[in-house]
Order: structure tokens, then sequence, then C-alpha cells
């Protein structure tokens, strides 16, 4: 088995095991478990420029009620990040969104917002997820996808490297498109 495979076939079965362990709600769907562990394997693959600056590891949801907010928190609640705890904030006004989030994450249902988030994005090091159909051609640094019944994910990789985000190879290589 070549290094390239078999680091690919390390992560996955990280991020099985990983989904094995959470403890899933029944009000929360499938679907958002596994971005919510998508974004934390996320972390594990990219280099914030200053985050030993930081104490705690900011994720932000933009709205409130979203789906992806209890799993979220459950990984909060029993993981770190960057050697750091993970704090979430759930942002119901464009008001409270500022550049000291590492990630913010715009659900489907805001992805009207994005031209706020992205001159924060233009200031920053944050890293944008969003879930919506071509949003990565609108600046979004990484997309989430529904391709075949399996969650896949996008990556504007020409964004983050003008931002001095780095990117382990290992991540690029998973996503089924690289900008």
């Amino acid at each position: 088995m070549n290094s390239g495979y078999k680091k690919y076939f390390i992560l996955l079965i990280l991020i099985f095991f990983s989904l094995q362990k959470n403890i899933y709600s029944e009000k929360v769907e499938k679907e958002y478990n596994i971005k919510a562990y998508f974004i934390y394997n996320f972390i594990k693959f990219i280099t914030w420029p200053n985050i030993e600056n930081s104490k705690t590891f900011n994720i932000a949801i933009l709205g409130e009620n979203t789906e992806i907010e209890a799993p979220l928190k459950i990984i909060a609640s029993q993981k770190t990040a960057k050697d750091m705890p993970i704090k979430i904030d759930i942002l119901s006004k464009l008001e409270n969104v500022n550049n000291s989030y590492h990630i913010i994450f715009i659900p489907k249902n805001n992805s009207e917002k994005l031209t706020k988030i992205l001159r924060i994005k233009n200031e920053s090091p944050v890293l944008i997820i969003s879930e919506k159909k071509n949003m990565i051609s609108f600046g979004v640094d990484i997309n989430f996808l529904l391709l075949d019944n399996a969650i896949r994910f996008e990556i504007n990789y020409s964004s983050l490297k003008k931002r001095n985000i780095k990117v382990n190879s290992n991540l690029l290589r998973l996503a089924t498109t690289v900008y």
C-alpha cells in the first residue's frame, strides 16, 4: 500500500472511530453529526497564523437553532483543538461577527449573509465553512456537498493561501475539488 493511500485509510479510520464515540442526540440528524466531526477533523489539518496567541479555539455558527449546534457543542465539551478548549458561539446578528473566530460556519439558510462575513474574512485568517451548493465560487473556504448520499467537501485553497492559512496536503487530497 503506497503512503498516500495509507494516510487516506488512516484518516478514514480516525473519522470512523470518532463517529463511533459520539453521543448521538435523537433531535439532530446524522448528517450534522458527520459535518460536525468533519469540522473538528479539519482543524487537525489546518494551521492558522498566530494561533499561539489564542487561549481558546473559537467557532461561530451564524444563526440560531441550527442543526449543527448540538453536535459541535458535544465535541467542544469532550475535546480540544490545537491544545485549547473549544468555544462555540451562536451568532444571531451579523454585528456579532468579528475576527476573533478561527472558524465561522454558515448554514444553508443563512448563506445570504455571506457578504458581511467575507469582509471579515479578508481582514483575518478565519476559515469560512458553508453547506450550500456553489458557495465556494462566492469565496467560502470549505463547502460541504452531498454527493451520492455521502457528505463530501470542496476547498478554496487559493483563498486560504492568500491569508496564510496552511492546509495539509492530505486534506486537499480528500476534497472532491480544490480551487
